[in-house]
């Protein structure tokens, strides 16, 4: 039972990695001038900061926020996932 748990969070980590890292870069890219460049990812972080009034550092706040909800809503409906999956192994 105590891999199974292992690899319920192993597979939340995987998802939240292969979805929230084309997240931001696509954020970074179209926000900013285009391309990963430091302007290019300056210039984006700016333009999310300014949402709030703020520089780079509240683009760094919301990029941090946006990750946090993806995490969250991902680990949930891995949990949800799991849970299905093991009430039909209770049945079986």
């Amino acid at each position: 039972m105590k891999n199974r748990n292992l690899k319920k969070g192993a597979i939340s980590n995987v998802l939240t990695f292969i979805v929230l890292l084309p997240v931001v870069f696509v954020l970074l890219n179209f926000l900013g001038i285009t391309g990963l460049s430091a302007a290019g990812i300056t210039s984006a972080l700016a333009v999310l900061g300014s949402i709030f009034g703020t520089g780079m550092v509240g683009g760094i706040i919301v990029l941090m926020v946006v990750a946090i909800t993806v995490k969250a809503v991902l680990s949930a409906l891995v949990s949800l996932f799991d849970a299905k999956i093991d009430q039909r192994q209770e049945k079986t």
